[in-house]
């Protein structure tokens, strides 16, 4: 008799016991492999979904927007040439403002790609990490296009981090995002409200 077959007389057939265990490891194994993955061991890359959405939200400007505009930029170039006595600097930077102004508001939003990804989120190839920030809130504005998260960062020197939501689910925005950093109601800063007012 050679080794192999002496080898196949030596080994006994699993029991039903036995095999009753092996089932059990496997499912704890595949248990322990749940439990990982909800514990956040994923890649932070790991892509949870995406959207895209304009850059800024693009208001409709009639005419007496700009009459308007046209009218202060006119009446802070003579203020400051009347009243500070002529103070050409302070008038050219208002001029400078006003076209600034007029060229902004004919500038066409850009789409961009945000996507939540398991560690952060990514905002037009630019990384945020969920370790970064403190906390958030969903502004819903009207019209939607409005609607944006806003994030507060942890160090202080960085403003308020803005993503627009457009037309993607802010329900589900929401449930991930509680799963990384706390949900606090804040109001909004007062360059955004005057934004959306003045329309700029």
């Amino acid at each position: 008799m050679n080794k192999d077959q002496t080898k196949k007389t030596q080994e006994k057939p699993k029991t039903d016991e036995q095999e009753i265990d092996d089932l059990i490891n496997e499912l704890e194994t595949q248990e322990r492999d749940i439990e990982i993955e909800e514990q956040g061991f994923l890649p932070k890359s790991k892509e949870v979904f995406s959207w895209e959405a304009d850059e800024f939200t693009q208001y409709e400007r009639s005419k007496v927007w700009y009459i308007a505009g046209a009218i202060f930029i006119v009446s802070m170039v003579v203020i400051a040439i009347v009243v500070f006595n002529n103070n050409f600097a302070m008038a050219l930077v208002f001029i400078l403002i006003g076209i600034v102004a007029y060229i902004y508001s004919k500038k066409k939003p850009r789409r961009i790609k945000v996507r939540m990804l398991h560690g952060g989120i990514e905002v037009d190839d630019v990384y945020y990490d969920y370790d970064d920030m403190e906390y958030f809130w969903i502004f819903y504005n009207k019209p939607p296009q409005d609607a944006y998260i806003s994030i507060k960062r942890i160090k202080k020197y960085l403003p308020f981090l803005h993503i627009p939501i457009d037309d993607a689910d802010p329900a589900a925005i929401r449930k991930e995002l509680r799963k990384h950093i706390d949900e606090n109601k804040h109001q909004e800063d007062f360059a955004t409200v005057v934004e959306r007012i003045l329309k700029i």
